[in-house]
C-alpha cells in the first residue's frame, strides 16, 4: 500500500511566509499588461528591418516559482508538495511574419521539493526531490513597437512537456500536454540584436508516476517565471 508517510518529509513551518514575501507577481504582470495596451494605441511605425522571412534565434534563462502539486492515488488521502524557486533555460529558433512571429522551442525548468503536508498539516520524515520539465512548445507572438528601439510582445504555445518526480531517489517521467502565455518587453542594441524581458505562465495537465508503493497522480502545477533572454536575426 501507497503510504505518503514513508515517501515525504518534513517542511518548514515559515513556508507561508516566504511565499509571501516572493515577488510581487500580479502587479508586474499588470505593468505589462499596461504596456501592451499603450503599445496597441501606438502611432509608432514598425520596425524597418522585421520582415517577413526573416528568422531569429532566441536564448532565456528564468527565475521559477512553481506552485505546490497535489498528489493522491487510491490508497492514500491527497497530499500537497512544496516547492522551492528554481530556475529555466530556454532556446528557440523562428521566423517573422510582420508583426507575428512563429517560433520552435525547447525549454528546462527545475524546482526542487522543501516538504509536504496532509490536510494542511506538516509531516515527517524529511523528504529530498524535485520536479522538472523538459519542452517542446510551438509558439506564436505578436510585436508592437514603442519607438524606434523598444517593443512589447505577447503570446502563447502548446506542445508537449517530459514531466519527471524525483522523491527520496526514486524518479519517474511522465509525458503530457503543455501550454504557456507569455508577455513582455524588449530593447533592440542593433537591427540584429535585442534584449528581452519578461513574464511567463506554464503548466501542464495531470501526470502518473510509478513511485515506490504505487502509482502517484500529481495535479496540475502552474509555473510562473520572470525571465531575461537575447533575440538575434539572422
Amino acid at each position: 500500500m501507497f503510504d505518503k508517510r514513508n515517501l515525504m518529509g518534513t517542511n518548514d513551518l515559515d513556508s507561508t511566509e516566504k511565499r509571501q514575501n516572493r515577488l510581487p507577481m500580479k502587479k508586474i504582470l499588470f505593468i505589462l499588461c499596461a504596456t501592451l495596451a499603450i503599445a496597441s494605441s501606438s502611432n509608432a511605425s514598425p520596425f524597418t528591418y522585421y520582415k517577413n522571412d526573416t528568422y531569429y534565434f532566441q536564448v532565456s534563462g528564468s527565475y521559477t516559482m512553481l506552485s505546490d502539486s497535489n498528489i493522491s492515488n487510491f490508497t492514500a488521502p491527497t497530499a500537497r508538495l512544496r516547492h522551492k524557486d528554481g530556475f529555466g533555460v530556454a532556446a528557440a529558433v523562428g521566423r517573422y511574419y510582420d508583426p507575428v512571429r512563429v517560433e520552435i522551442e525547447y525549454s528546462y525548468r527545475g524546482n526542487r521539493t522543501e516538504g509536504y503536508t496532509v490536510n494542511d498539516v506538516p509531516s515527517s520524515p524529511n523528504v529530498s526531490g524535485n520536479l522538472t520539465y523538459n519542452s517542446l512548445m510551438a509558439n506564436v507572438l505578436y510585436e508592437a513597437p514603442l519607438g524606434e528601439s523598444m517593443f512589447a510582445y505577447f503570446g502563447g504555445g502548446l506542445g508537449a512537456s517530459f514531466v519527471n518526480l524525483e522523491i527520496n531517489g526514486r524518479s519517474d517521467m511522465s509525458p503530457t500536454f503543455a501550454y504557456q502565455a507569455m508577455v513582455g518587453l524588449g530593447y533592440n542594441f542593433t537591427r540584429q540584436m535585442s534584449l528581452i524581458f519578461g513574464y511567463r505562465f506554464f503548466s501542464t495537465l495531470q501526470t502518473n508516476h510509478d513511485m515506490k508503493g504505487g502509482t502517484v497522480n500529481v495535479d496540475p502545477a502552474p509555473i510562473s517565471g520572470i525571465e531575461l533572454g537575447l533575440k538575434i536575426n539572422f
